[in-house]
């Protein structure tokens, strides 16, 4: 596995910085208008690192910039929300890390989008409270300059790192279901999903 600041180029970082100075006022329909899917990529690199410079630097504004970026990205160039979460992960945990609240670390960052799909995936994602970096398939390492995140690939885990993630999964999926119906409605949900399995199978 590689970490993040090796994994992803910084060549274009010089333009993503120029960019996210625009957009930390507001993002206008002119600013979006000047940006292709090279931009985006860009961004989206930017995005990634910065989570882990954030976390390296203990710095709030470098992470508010990093979430921004990612943004933006998604904001120019449409991408599948798992996806996009997947990534945000990283910045979900390093706002912990840092003893900052996500919920308002994520708001504050999209406040000036005028994408709404954009803006709703962020807030949401930054106000819930089940999120852990390994749930999203990422290891916090140390690497040899300080430390950085690693993608894990879900076909490498060993079984014990398989079971702890089901485990998460099936704690989020009980969650979900306690805060929509009250206890024994979650019991009832269960037991009817468990009928039809059988039934299925």
């Amino acid at each position: 596995m590689t970490a993040n600041l090796q994994r992803f180029s910084a060549d274009r970082d010089a333009a993503a910085e120029e960019i996210i100075a625009l957009a930390r006022d507001g993002v206008t329909a002119d600013l979006l208008g000047c940006l292709v899917r090279r931009d985006a990529i860009a961004l989206f690199r930017y995005g990634v690192r910065q989570a882990t410079e954030a976390l390296r630097a203990r710095s709030a504004t470098r992470l508010h910039d990093a979430l921004l970026a990612m943004a933006l990205a998604d904001t120019i160039h449409e991408n599948d929300p798992r996806d996009v979460m997947c990534y945000i992960a990283l910045h979900y945990y390093v706002a912990r890390l840092l003893g900052l609240a996500p919920a308002e670390v994520f708001d504050a960052a999209v406040a000036g989008l005028p994408d709404e799909r954009v803006r709703d995936l962020f807030r949401r994602f930054g106000a819930r409270e089940n999120i852990t970096y390994g749930a999203f398939y990422w290891n916090l390492v140390q690497a040899d300059d300080g430390p950085d995140f690693e993608c894990v690939d879900p076909y490498s885990m060993d079984p014990a790192q398989i079971r702890s993630l089901v485990a998460d999964a099936e704690q989020r999926r009980r969650s979900y279901l306690e805060g929509r119906f009250r206890p024994e409605g979650a019991e009832q949900v269960e037991r009817s999903n468990q009928r039809l399995f059988s039934q299925g199978t």
